[in-house]
């Protein structure tokens, strides 16, 4: 972090000829890998000749910035600074999706995610990244939306479909009942309640891009809560094709 001051003759507005002596001081922050990131004006005022523009001093102490200039302190207070004067990697600034989920548990025919975003430059641009069906996106919010009697029929279940053979479909009932209680545990270690069904763990990810060019992407996994008897019904059908 540094100090730039500048003593310049700038036009008057509103007159042709007429010329002032003008001092700008602004703060040069730069972020981890000593690249500047960011210009913040401190003071601009006119000036009588350049041996009347006083010289500007700053000093970092406690997060916050104090620059000295003539008869007057400013303060500025950075969202995150390191004990070098730079923002850290973890500037807020930049665009990322807050470390939040919406929904872990899916119980419902339709369920939609909410992904909160945070800094960036609009417009964004949302992109799907996972090919499911089952899974879709609205591209103007990011949302993403799971559809439960699509997901059964998805290739995301193939493996599942093709570990049973439907002899019978209280045999395959039993099967699901039986791994559900084995699951039971770890499912309510994760979230506090037990499976009404079958949870099956389907990953979501999602890629935003700024107007500058930045990108961020989020990759999570909402355990879906089949009913049992919906997926028995399935796989008494054959895992499904292409």
């Amino acid at each position: 972090m540094s100090l730039e001051n500048r003593v310049s003759n700038v036009n008057v507005p509103g007159s042709v000829h007429t010329r002032r002596l003008t001092q700008q001081v602004t703060l040069l922050v730069i972020d981890g890998e000593n690249a500047l990131s960011r210009r913040v004006p401190i003071f601009r005022g006119g000036r009588l000749d350049t041996q009347n523009a006083p010289r500007p001093h700053m000093q970092v102490s406690d997060g916050k910035v104090w620059v000295a200039c003539g008869d007057r302190v400013y303060r500025w207070i950075p969202p995150k600074m390191g004990t070098d004067g730079s923002l850290g990697s973890s500037d807020p600034i930049k665009l990322h999706f807050k470390p939040s989920q919406s929904t872990l548990v899916s119980v419902r025919q339709k369920e939609t995610l909410n992904h909160e975003l945070a800094g960036g430059t609009a417009p964004f641009d949302y992109f799907l990244m996972t090919r499911l069906e089952g899974i879709s996106m609205d591209e103007k919010s990011g949302d993403v939306t799971t559809n439960r009697s699509l997901l059964i029929q998805s290739p995301h279940l193939r493996q599942f479909y093709a570990s049973r053979s439907p002899s019978s479909a209280a045999d395959i009932s039993h099967q699901l009942k039986s791994k559900s209680i084995d699951m039971m545990g770890e499912f309510k270690r994760l979230t506090n309640r037990k499976p009404q069904g079958f949870p099956v763990a389907v990953p979501i990810h999602i890629k935003v891009s700024d107007q500058d060019g930045a990108v961020a992407e989020l990759q999570c996994f909402v355990l879906v809560d089949f009913p049992i008897a919906n997926l028995v019904r399935q796989a008494m059908l054959g895992a499904p094709s292409e």
